[in-house]
């Protein structure tokens, strides 16, 4: 037995690897809602039909079922563990973007919802909204150090409560940019593959730079405060790996990469959903089954990697063969 916490690892290969692993991610969401926006500029310069609120609904249809179908299982699984909330703390992790369980998907549907008003602004006053897109950001990460330097010092800071710096750290300001960010990089696409291609080279040492001040800082907060900021993006060298690791691999698109990731990348909707419930369950199991491999990091994160990409897998591919196929899509979008 151990006591818990434990630190036994601390300072150590397997440390540092989770910690680098850990930071390595914060690029994920901002790249999901630049391609979002992306995608969105296409089919708004392709179609004679602009963005309108039918639209919108119905891409918002699209989403809820899965999202809400999968919350509920993880609601059931994380209560059948022994862990148990209030119906308000359930409700509110469903309809909110901040407490969701899922918050990429409510978070799409927020910046859906103002879609049909900003796309139209975006095409007329596109740097005027890239600028406050920026601002917005940046304002935010000033707000996140005002409150790591006031939590590192004892200061009593009436900043840390008021409306304005609870609102510029939501999730919806916090990635407002990286979608506006992608809508109008999407309708100016040739202009910005070539200037990603003249600066390919400086855009991936900003990259790699980025992502070590990223993991450096992480970990001085960490080890002079205890304040956990490794998953955080709200960060300056977070954002700016964020925004160069998105127009480094635009500046790369030459580069094969593997047949299956591209295969891969039609079910991430359906392993995000699932993914979590996977995780919630797979530390229990191996905790009775395989215990010593608990304080193994070079094999347990392997384990929890695998099972939580390849059993959502699974269950998707055995969904296409079961006689209720025909709801994949509401399972799965």
């Amino acid at each position: 037995p151990v006591a818990v916490p434990n630190y036994d690892q601390m300072g150590s290969l397997a440390y540092y690897g989770l910690v680098a692993v850990q930071k390595l991610g914060v690029f994920s969401v901002p790249a999901f809602l630049f391609i979002m926006g992306m995608f969105l500029s296409y089919a708004e310069r392709g179609s004679k039909t602009h963005l309108n609120w039918t639209m919108v609904r119905r891409r918002i249809l699209n989403l809820l079922p899965p999202y809400l179908i999968w919350t509920v299982v993880y609601f059931a699984v994380d209560f059948a563990i022994g862990n148990r909330h209030n119906p308000v703390d359930y409700a509110l992790s469903i309809v909110t973007v901040s407490r969701s369980v899922f918050f990429y998907i409510p978070l799409i549907i927020v910046y859906y919802l103002i879609s049909p008003l900003l796309v139209p602004a975006a095409k007329k006053r596109p740097k005027l909204i890239l600028a406050i897109g920026g601002g917005i950001l940046l304002l935010g990460i000033v707000s996140g150090y005002v409150h790591l330097y006031a939590r590192m010092n004892g200061i009593r800071d009436t900043f840390l409560t008021s409306p304005l710096s609870y609102f510029l750290e939501r999730q919806v300001f916090e990635f407002f940019f990286y979608y506006v960010f992608g809508f109008i990089a999407g309708l100016n696409k040739d202009k910005l593959k070539e200037l990603v291609n003249r600066y390919r080279w400086v855009l991936l040492s900003v990259t790699i730079i980025a992502y070590v001040a990223a993991v450096g800082e992480a970990e001085w907060v960490y080890q002079s405060a205890e304040i956990m900021w490794r998953s955080r993006t709200l960060t300056l060298p977070s954002a700016i790996f964020s925004i160069s690791f998105i127009l480094t691999f635009l500046a790369f698109e030459n580069i094969k990469f593997p047949s299956f990731l591209y295969k891969l990348g039609t079910s991430t909707l359906g392993i995000y959903l699932i993914h979590k419930t996977v995780l919630l369950v797979m530390p229990k199991i191996i905790y009775h089954l395989l215990p010593f491999v608990l304080g193994i990091q070079i094999v347990y994160m392997p384990i929890l990697i695998i099972s939580g990409v390849g059993i959502p897998l699974l269950i998707m591919m055995a969904t296409r063969k079961l006689p209720f196929r025909k709801h994949y899509r509401l399972l799965f979008g």
